[in-house]
Formats: structure tokens, C-alpha cells, sequence
């Protein structure tokens, strides 16, 4: 849903617009739109629905659109700006600069100048989150694999928690010779089947495929896991973990140990019943 505040001082421009986009423009993409009369009921919108984009008067009574750019900056509120005027100023546009406003919009608003400044700023929007979730899941991954406190100072928990929305975790380890590209989105897309939320790092150097799973359950029956994993490793040799599950992100490393530790035994085990078989042979 890409959400867009209006302010205006004139309730016949406010509405105005609200219906052009509602009714007339042909988005790719919902829309949900607030209005405000003033500056500072804008303001109150803003800090609780966190708009993607405002389109903004300048002259208004009271507080002017230049100082209600200011007041979201200083609250650290970050939308896209468009300022809305019926002055081709320049000295408006060397302003607006200063403030990082995207675009005008002149008035009375343009239909097709409208969708497309609409579109721009849900695109970027798009794009801008899709480099938060990857340097969210990069720093997710350092997080597995070293488990510092530096490491969990860097992830952007409004992102994580977008990315990864349930209560527990859960790592499933796989380590594995057979080293194929596409082996990352099958294990991935597999294990999706048991949680709902999977994401799966391959990482080549220690051997592993390493995912991370969000459930809302805390424990999955893991044997049915483990059979479909095999189906994707045929007669390749590999070794299957589930580790414990934990309610917090920050235990991710200690979980991939966990993983690790179940993975050590059964070698071990294997090991032990490979000699046992030379023994009896021997004997």
C-alpha cells in the first residue's frame, strides 16, 4: 500500500486531488490517502502513518509549507516531497532544493504530470527497500556467522522484523561437497514448506547452506524436513541439522553452533557405525 498525505489549506484543492488519484489515474499499485487543512494537522498524520510521499502547499496560514518540511525533518520523518503551488517561482525552486523536495506541482494539477510523479516515487520507494532488505540480510547473515555485538548493532530491526515478522528461529544447516548453484533457491524454496518464512545462504568456504527460518510455532516435525532435503541431494553425500528454536533474532549464532554441534554427532555416529561394521566383518 503506498500511502500519500495531501495538505492544503483549501479543502476544495484537498479533495480535488484526492479524487483524481482515486478515480482517474491508473496505478500499478493501492493507494491510501490522508488530507490535512494545515501544517500542523499534517504534522500529527504524518509521525503516526508514516506517508511515502506528501504533496504540500507552500502558502499556508500559520505554517507555511517550507516550515512543515523543516518540522518532518527535525522528527526525522522521511517521505518523498512534492511541493504543490500555482507560482512558477524560481525562488521557490532554490529553496526547495535546500529541503531535498523531489518535485513541484503546479497548480491546477496536472493529470498526467501527476501519475507520473505517483509512479517515481513508488518506484524509488520499491527500490530503496529492496537495498534495506539486502543490507538487512547481509548483516543478518554476519550475524550467524559471528555473533557479535558489532554485528547486531547494524541490523535495522524495523527491516529484520518486516523480513522476518514471527516469533521463533530456527536454523537449518546442511553441509554438502556437492557444491551446485542452484542448490541455494531449491533448499530454500523446500524448506519453505515446513516454515513460512525461509532465507538460505550458501556459504561455500565452510560447505554449508545455511537457512534461516521464522515460525510462529516453536518446534517443526523434522523428519518429513529432513526426507525432502534428501530428494534434492539424491545420491550426493550430505549431513542435515534442525537446531533448537529460540524467540530472539540475536541468538542466531548460537543457533547455527547448535546446528553445527548435531552435525559434529552425527559423524561421529556414522563413524562409530563403520568401524562397527569392520569390527563384526574382521571378526
Amino acid at each position: 500500500m503506498f500511502k500519500i498525505l495531501i495538505v492544503d489549506d483549501e479543502e476544495i484543492i484537498l479533495n480535488g486531488i484526492k479524487l483524481l488519484i482515486q478515480k482517474r489515474l491508473k496505478l500499478p499499485f493501492e493507494t491510501d490517502i490522508s488530507i490535512a487543512l494545515s501544517a500542523a494537522e499534517a504534522l500529527e498524520l504524518a509521525a503516526s502513518q508514516k506517508p511515502d510521499l506528501i504533496l504540500t502547499d507552500i502558502r499556508m496560514p500559520e505554517m507555511d509549507g517550507f516550515a512543515f518540511i523543516e518540522q518532518l525533518q527535525a522528527r526525522k520523518i522521511e517521505s518523498d516531497i512534492v511541493i504543490l503551488t500555482s507560482h512558477a517561482d524560481f525562488a521557490y525552486a532554490k529553496r526547495a532544493i535546500s529541503f531535498q523536495v523531489r518535485e513541484f506541482l503546479l497548480k491546477p494539477v496536472d493529470k498526467k504530470e501527476l501519475e507520473e510523479i505517483l509512479r517515481s516515487s513508488y518506484d524509488r520507494l520499491q527500490e530503496n527497500r529492496r537495498e534495506e532488505e539486502q543490507e538487512c540480510l547481509l548483516q543478518v547473515k554476519n550475524l550467524v556467522l559471528y555473533g557479535s555485538e558489532e554485528s547486531q548493532g547494524l541490523v535495522d530491526e524495523a527491516v529484520l522484523r518486516k523480513l522476518f515478522p514471527y516469533r521463533y528461529f530456527t536454523i537449518v544447516l546442511v553441509e554438502s561437497e556437492t557444491d551446485r548453484n542452484d542448490y541455494t533457491k531449491l533448499l530454500e524454496d523446500e524448506i519453505a514448506c515446513y516454515y513460512p518464512v525461509c532465507r538460505t545462504f550458501h556459504l561455500a568456504s565452510a560447505k554449508h547452506y545455511v537457512t534461516v527460518c521464522n515460525h510462529d510455532k516453536f518446534s517443526v516435525d523434522i523428519k518429513p524436513l529432513k526426507l525432502s532435503i534428501r530428494q534434492i541431494f539424491l545420491n550426493n553425500v550430505f549431513y542435515c541439522s534442525v537446531s533448537i528454536s529460540s524467540d530472539s533474532w540475536m541468538e542466531l549464532h548460537s543457533l547455527y553452533i547448535n546446528a553445527q554441534l548435531r552435525i559434529f554427532y552425527e559423524k561421529i555416529k556414522k563413524e562409530n557405525r563403520v568401524l562397527a561394521d569392520v569390527s563384526f566383518m574382521t571378526y
